[in-house]
């Protein structure tokens, strides 16, 4: 539109919805730590639990271990017959036993056998302690969690109870469009809320961000090494396999129903063995336990 005096005026609409929205900023944005406030009977159920830890530990700790036991680690037979067996080198499978198709190996050696007893026997191919307690490994717990929302706040509730400020953080930035500085962690016994501040008040349609890929979980060192090993042998053995054709002459329909009931008599003798050195193990376990205590076998059981 043009005046008199020649001056042009441009004059434009309302803008769409999609150029009024803020873009999301990038998601390599450097995090910060939001403050955490811990409530006072969080202190002291996580007090009372720090006390109750330490004298579990220390208690198995002064657990003597009795002459006779065997050491923990795959593959060693060694039997502890005072502090001098510790001296001793343990060599032991660091991997786990794979049983695939009738035969039986350690995935960190991967020497395949087809004889049971030759696969317990097989020697160790690493190195380290002995072990006279079982490993108790570490598990991940999902929590569940729930999320709400005022005009100004975002509130995330996690149900993880007594979770230690220690061990415990939670990072943001502008990638969730919050603003950080104004957001918090409150943390009680029961649960943790994390109040996050809304950079504009406008109410959120999901929690998730839909582009939002998580990092892979890491992977143990000694796992990776020795799946790496494994599917190296396999590149090694399959190369040198080959058929003759005296193999293939005894290729026929009925040799082949025969090998599959060899296989599958294989694998029952093998689950057959599996299950007697469960139920020794279990056997051995009831025994010591009702020689050392005045325990019912019910109640070992539950142990």
């Amino acid at each position: 539109m043009k005046h008199s005096s020649c001056q042009e005026i441009i004059y434009q609409g309302p803008k769409s919805k999609e150029k009024l929205e803020k873009e999301r900023p990038s998601s390599d944005e450097a995090r910060m730590k939001l403050p955490h406030k811990v409530s006072a009977s969080l202190a002291q159920a996580l007090e009372k639990l720090d006390l109750s830890t330490k004298a579990e530990y220390q208690k198995k700790e002064s657990q003597t271990v009795m002459p006779g036991t065997r050491c923990k680690n795959a593959g060693c037979k060694t039997v502890f017959q005072g502090p001098e067996t510790n001296k001793e080198v343990c060599t032991h499978h660091p991997g786990v036993p794979v049983f695939h198709e009738g035969y039986k190996y350690w995935n960190c050696c991967c020497i395949r056998t087809i004889d049971f007893n030759a696969f317990l026997d097989q020697k160790g191919c690493s190195t380290g302690v002995h072990r006279w307690v079982p490993k108790q490994d570490k598990k991940k717990v999902a929590c569940r969690y729930d999320w709400h929302q005022t005009g100004e706040n975002v509130i995330v509730t996690i149900y993880a109870k007594n979770a230690n400020p220690k061990f415990s953080s939670i990072e943001a930035n502008g990638t969730v469009v919050v603003n950080v500085k104004q957001s918090s962690v409150n943390m009680v016994p029961s649960k943790v809320e994390v109040t996050l501040r809304k950079a504009d008040k406008v109410a959120w349609g999901k929690l998730e961000d839909p582009n939002y890929k998580p990092d892979p979980e890491p992977i143990d060192d000694s796992f990776t090494e020795t799946t790496e090993n494994q599917e190296q042998n396999y590149d090694i053995e399959d190369d040198d396999i080959s058929d003759s054709d005296e193999e293939w002459a005894y290729d026929t329909k009925q040799n082949q129903t025969q090998e599959q009931k060899n296989k599958e008599e294989l694998k029952k003798n093998e689950d057959e063995e599996i299950q007697n050195l469960k139920r020794k193990e279990v056997e051995e376990e009831m025994k010591k336990c009702l020689s050392k205590t005045n325990e019912t076998p019910e109640e070992c059981l539950e142990q």
